[in-house]
């Protein structure tokens, strides 16, 4: 009866061994990936320090400066030029936008950040091409075991108005599909500033952009990898140089979370 005891007892003490185990490198993972919004862990449950990055979407617009709370935060951001998530504290906050190189404001935007949300500022044309920008505040509220890419939209065109945007997998029809974003204004997201972005399915994929309510292309992507996991916001933005007046002259830039190779590009346009 002796034996029997110590051999229950030997594999209830396994078995706590590996729960605590468990716990502690779960706790290891947390501390390591607790920085920059990396879809770690810590990024998923909420615990999170806020994260902002920054995002130069404006086609022959200045360089750009940028301070957070008046720190220093990048310098000649082009357009783009993304920098990455980094931690901010969780408190009242100021983003402030200059000229490279000099200490004239051409845009700015305030929040309270919060534990566990990600922001991006987004420096973008105004009305009539001048400076401006958008915040938009993501409470990232992903599933633990999700492996679902996450795509948020912007709209940055002045020159077309309210668009739909369509993400369209190989045997989609535009004829027959509905929008992922529909209706989204200028210097709009969608999903809305301080609601989660949407979850998708991985895969090859085709980027269209209609006007509102329209079926008519202004821009159609050739076909892209969404990779599982992925996080992309859609920046629709006006086509540069003299093409940038013209309506509905858009082109399409896509801004990947922690691809520190190639964090802003543009999709190339269909033929």
């Amino acid at each position: 009866m002796s034996g029997a005891n110590d051999s229950y007892k030997k594999r209830t003490l396994s078995g706590w061994i590996k729960a605590i185990a468990l716990i502690a490198g779960l706790g290891s993972v947390l501390l390591l990936s607790a920085c920059g919004g990396d879809d770690g862990p810590d990024d998923r449950l909420g615990l999170s320090k806020p994260a902002l990055r920054l995002i130069n979407a404006f086609p022959d617009g200045p360089t750009i400066d940028v301070a957070t709370n008046g720190t220093n935060s990048a310098s000649g951001l082009a357009y783009l030029g993304v920098k990455a998530y980094y931690d901010i504290d969780d408190t009242a906050t100021t983003v402030t936008a200059t000229l490279n190189g000099t200490t004239t404001p051409v845009a700015n935007a305030s929040f309270t950040a919060a534990t566990g949300h990600k922001y991006t500022f987004a420096f973008v044309a105004g009305t009539s091409a001048s400076n401006d920008a958008v915040l938009i505040d993501d409470p990232y509220e992903k599933g633990l075991l999700s492996n679902q890419a996450r795509v948020r939209i912007l709209n940055a065109a002045f020159n077309a108005g309210a668009v739909d945007v369509y993400i369209l997998k190989p045997t989609d029809s535009l004829a027959s599909a509905t929008p992922v974003a529909g209706n989204v204004g200028f210097k709009t997201a969608y999903p809305a500033s301080g609601n989660d972005s949407i979850d998708l399915d991985g895969g090859t994929v085709t980027i269209v952009v209609t006007n509102s309510g329209s079926k008519t292309p202004i821009f159609t992507s050739t076909q892209t990898s969404l990779d599982d996991n992925a996080d992309w916001l859609i920046n629709v933005v006006p086509q540069q140089g003299i093409a940038a007046v013209t309506p509905n002259a858009v082109k399409v830039l896509v801004v990947k979370t922690n691809d520190t190779d190639n964090p802003g590009f543009e999709l190339t346009a269909a033929s």
